[in-house]
């Protein structure tokens, strides 16, 4: 299990590290979109495949925690839920022709998921952790 969890551990450094760059490049402007788009499939990738192998090794963790309570977890799974429906929303909803028409929305609604993923990310990281 623990080569599992290291695993796990360093899919979160990626995945941090891929976002951090998506926002780099929002940051930076329309004038990357191309390039955004590109960043963008490439992380959802990342992040379907890590989701796939992710679970088990997580609910074991939470498991082994005993400061971990049961509202805890399912807290943690509608959190996931909710995130993984407005992550879905959005890849779904901006090609990008449509960005390119509505920059400030596209960016802010990334923006905001970005965030919200980095801070699943760590939140995940620190429970394998300890």
């Amino acid at each position: 299990m623990k080569d599992e969890v290291r695993r796990v551990d360093l899919e979160h450094r990626h995945l941090d590290a891929e976002a951090a760059a998506l926002q780099t490049l929002l940051d930076n402007g329309r004038e990357k979109l191309p390039v955004i788009f590109v960043a963008l499939s490439t992380f959802a990738n990342a992040l379907a495949e890590h989701l796939v192998g992710e679970h088990e090794v997580l609910n074991s963790a939470i498991t082994r925690r005993p400061d971990c309570a049961e509202p805890s977890r399912a807290e943690m799974e509608d959190d996931l839920r909710a995130l993984s429906l407005d992550w879905s929303e959005c890849l779904s909803r901006w090609t990008e022709d449509q960005a390119d028409a509505a920059w400030e929305p596209f960016r802010d609604q990334l923006s905001t998921l970005l965030v919200r993923i980095r801070q699943r990310v760590a939140l995940e990281s620190s429970l394998l952790r300890h």
